[in-house]
């Protein structure tokens, strides 16, 4: 057919190149130690063996187990105050930790008694000789509720103090002839003080309370020389 007319025409195709990614996990093989450990020591005592961790519990990757630990206590100095750090090593295991395996002692200036049937701590004995000093209301998680006659006896060290919450009783002549005692701080939870807990402190100027009016006078003193604002308010 001398009507048909032919043409060229040129076509370009795009062309997708297919990449894959490979995407590669690398598991985290670290150990880490999951536990703190800090126990109380009474000043001047061995440590008790019932408050030393037997095992720690460890973080490897995703797992999670407990290993047998022993613990080099030859640095600990039963008579230096303060906090002393110890060191562990694993036993039966070859796991490596990144760091080192530690145990935080908190030695404490005091003699305590232990009542048994109670589950509870006394203090009988202060040895501190800090102008500033915090009676604490626990001993290894377990419950402070008093302090004992005389316990803090001449202590001519201190300027203020304060006794934690939790502490129950305060026994009498407990903080007797402290001189130098400015500020002391008593807790909501105190319900009964000794006589003369606080005779002789001639310096005592402030006394602080955590709880209300009505707690305050709930607090069962003995008698009239029981209450420290006796002593406050006679200079």
């Amino acid at each position: 057919n001398d009507n048909v007319i032919s043409t060229e025409k040129t076509i370009t195709l795009p062309v997708t190149k297919a990449i894959t990614y490979e995407a590669v996990y690398q598991e985290d093989t670290g150990v880490t130690v999951l536990d703190e450990f800090t126990i109380d020591v009474e000043q001047y005592k061995d440590i008790d063996t019932d408050f030393i961790p037997t095992t720690v519990t460890l973080s490897s990757g995703s797992t999670i187990e407990e290993v047998e630990v022993t613990w080099d206590l030859s640095t600990y100095d039963k008579t230096k105050v303060g906090t002393q750090t110890v060191y562990g090593t694993l036993l039966n295991s070859d796991l490596e930790l990144e760091e080192p395996l530690t145990m935080e002692i908190n030695v404490i200036p005091y003699t305590l008694e232990y009542n048994e049937a109670t589950n509870e701590y006394s203090i009988v004995e202060y040895f501190g000789t800090t102008q500033i000093e915090t009676v604490p209301s626990t001993f290894n998680g377990i419950p402070i509720v008093s302090i004992e006659q005389s316990a803090f006896y001449n202590c001519t060290n201190l300027t203020s103090l304060v006794v934690s919450e939790g502490i129950e009783v305060i026994g009498g002549y407990a903080f007797q002839n402290c001189t130098n005692l400015v500020n002391i701080e008593l807790p909501s939870t105190v319900t009964s003080i000794g006589t003369y807990a606080f005779s002789m402190n001639s310096s005592l100027q402030n006394v602080y309370f955590g709880g209300t009016i009505e707690n305050w006078s709930n607090i069962l003193f003995e008698n009239l020389y029981a209450n420290p604002m006796y002593y406050a308010q006679s200079d």
